[in-house]
């Protein structure tokens, strides 16, 4: 829950201070940063780019470029954290009809007018596959296999 804790409340604080009154960019969160515990995953949902933090089978670190899709696999239980960490547009992750488990869309996010990071949380308690995509660039996709 620290690392968690530190993404809530540190990164925003960075982000603000860091941040040119003419030019807006988002922090930088590394694998250090994010501190996974056991039964979650962090994923980072930005401007252009989707990256696994920490929690899934592939490789912490791994990031996919849009127009691309971040697989992320995770045992069943896990609780999926998508991190919104950008600097001009919105964001909204929202469950797609590929997969055969879907869930709640995430809220829609701006991070480039708050400086805020803004966390989502989604338990997979069924086996089976989740697809996801960013409502405003449906070029972001990304699944989630549960097993």
């Amino acid at each position: 829950m620290t690392g968690l804790r530190f993404l809530q409340f540190a990164l925003p604080l960075g982000f603000l201070v860091s941040s040119g009154c003419d030019q807006i960019s988002p922090p930088i969160v590394t694998q250090a940063d994010t501190a996974c515990t056991a039964g979650q995953a962090q994923l980072q949902i930005s401007d252009g780019y989707l990256k696994n933090l920490c929690g899934c089978v592939e490789p912490a670190g791994t990031l996919v470029p849009s127009p691309g899709t971040l697989t992320c696999t995770v045992p069943v239980g896990t609780v999926v954290f998508f991190y919104v960490v950008a600097g001009f547009t919105h964001h909204q992750i929202i469950s797609t009809t590929g997969g055969s488990l879907t869930f709640p869309s995430g809220p829609v996010s701006d991070t480039g007018n708050t400086g805020e990071i803004q966390p989502y949380g989604v338990p997979f308690l069924t086996a089976g596959t989740a697809d996801f995509e960013d409502a405003y660039d449906t070029a972001l996709q990304g699944q989630i296999i549960v097993q």
